[in-house]
């Protein structure tokens, strides 16, 4: 997000990280997930959509949706069976601000957000059964940066704390991570980095429905700077845990 100031041109990095004043800026990524659990193959697309809007130079409110296709391969008696599902998962609101000014080579950057609408899935005595939640969690994060051209190093923690008293009690979620963005032309940056997240186990009736989890990602990418307005990423991760996933994304972003 900061390769265009990193690279000498005019753009103040808080012009990078937010939109301007009175100015909207839309982004959409689309993201393919394939993970094997056991015997179980899940293929996924998740859909991303945002607009935010610039209340001040510093000050963002943004929207946020999620859109899934899943393919699921397992076996049964007869051989394998596959399943495929479309779903709308989520719609969300929040507000970022950044603390630092156009002549700090440093930003510190605070979000937070919750559900308009969060249509949460899952498995009830092998039906996939639906449940709607509003507001019921808020996500805060904090994010570092610093700009020491060509490199831009950024660490961010992140917590979703759930509040559901519906019959399915998704667990609070952890987020740590650790990414570096190094320019190499006016135009192309490399990207790389870790992430650490912690799901806490969730609950069904009041009994375990998913056991917690620890996950370790590896991530890198490239930044294409297509026009001083439009910019597009490619992005693969994988992960160490007591699943096989590996992620490819790829991610646009128009400043208005």
């Amino acid at each position: 997000m900061l390769s265009c100031y990193v690279l000498g041109q005019s753009h103040s990095h808080l012009d990078i990280v937010n939109p301007k004043k009175g100015h909207f800026r839309w982004s959409s990524a689309l993201s393919i997930i394939q993970s094997d659990l056991d015997e179980i193959d899940l293929t996924q697309l998740l859909s991303r959509h945002g607009l935010s809007f610039g209340i001040k130079s510093n000050l963002t409110v943004k929207l946020n949706t999620l859109f899934s296709s899943s393919w699921t391969n397992y076996p049964i008696s007869s051989g394998y069976k596959t399943e495929y599902h479309s779903r709308f998962h989520l719609l969300t609101l929040g507000l970022s601000k950044n603390i630092s000014t156009a002549e700090k080579d440093y930003g510190v950057l605070f979000s937070i957000k919750t559900p308009l609408l969060n249509r949460q899935f899952f498995y009830l005595d092998d039906s996939l059964t639906l449940e709607e939640e509003y507001f019921n969690y808020i996500q805060y994060g904090v994010s570092f940066y610093k700009l020491s051209p060509p490199l831009v190093p950024t660490i961010r923690f992140s917590q979703k704390i759930f509040n559901d008293t519906n019959d399915y009690q998704p667990g609070n979620e952890l987020n740590l991570n650790f990414n570096i963005n190094f320019s190499v032309t006016d135009d192309w940056t490399l990207l790389w980095g870790a992430a650490f997240t912690n799901k806490r186990k969730s609950v069904l009736f009041n009994q375990i429905n998913e056991p917690e989890q620890n996950n370790i990602f590896f991530n890198y990418g490239i930044l294409y700077d297509i026009s001083q307005k439009l910019t597009f990423k490619l992005g693969c991760s994988f992960s160490f845990s007591h699943e096989d996933t590996s992620i490819l994304s790829f991610r646009s972003t128009y400043r208005l």
